[in-house]
């Protein structure tokens, strides 16, 4: 028999290591977004064209988004 630590871990901390990795992706992105105030403009300006060039694209990831914000 195994220890307790050959175990895998619980869904509780999975979502706690998952959260955790999420807000720090976040703050990163961030803080890469006020050092580089004209690369974020041109990201944003290229997908503000592929979401008015691709309709199904814009459905695609509005659906996505509202999935995101029920949780």
């Amino acid at each position: 028999m195994g220890s307790a630590s050959d175990q895998p871990p619980d869904r509780t901390e999975t979502r706690a290591r998952l959260q955790q990795a999420a807000r720090r992706f976040d703050q990163e992105s961030v803080g890469w977004a006020e050092q580089h105030p004209n690369e974020t403009l041109g990201l944003a300006l290229l997908l503000g064209w592929l979401l008015a060039r691709y309709p199904r694209l814009r459905r695609v990831l509005g659906r996505l988004l509202v999935e995101y914000l029920l949780r």
